[in-house]
């Protein structure tokens, strides 16, 4: 099977959407709820898509957020590898299947609590917009 590289534009805005909307501050004078990192991935998405993520349930990761609050943690990310996913075809001068590997690292400030490790992948695709820039215009179920 043929593997396909992605150019510098086409990584750097799936990358620096899943930094983003993955990373957050629990910590007192952070951030206020578990959404706030759609607003700051907002520059590496879409209109349409921005739309559609912060059109979700409001309520989305409260559990989790509690925790996080309760530990006052910080949640770093750090980008393993990226991609063409497997299956995918080739980019474009407009699109891009992109496939980002990634750790999630929570780190509480507050209580005895050791800092855990998760390991997940996105899958999205991006476009290249009439003023040249590339950004995130959808998210892709991993199969």
């Amino acid at each position: 099977m043929p593997s396909f590289r992605l150019s510098a534009a086409q990584q750097a805005a799936a990358v620096g959407y899943v930094v983003t909307a993955n990373s957050h501050d629990a910590r007192p004078g952070g951030d206020t709820a578990f959404t706030d990192s759609y607003a700051r991935a907002r520059p590496y998405l879409t209109a349409a898509l921005y739309r559609q993520i912060t059109a979700v349930d409001p309520r989305r990761g409260d559990y989790q957020w509690g925790q996080w609050l309760a530990g006052k943690a910080t949640v770093e990310v750090t980008v393993l590898a990226t991609g063409v996913p497997d299956g995918a075809p080739a980019p474009t001068a407009t699109t891009a299947y992109t496939r980002v590997q990634f750790r999630q690292t929570v780190r509480p400030t507050a209580g005895a609590q050791a800092p855990t490790s998760t390991v997940d992948v996105l899958n999205m695709l991006v476009t290249r917009g009439s003023d040249g820039r590339w950004l995130v215009s959808r998210l892709l179920a991993d199969v």
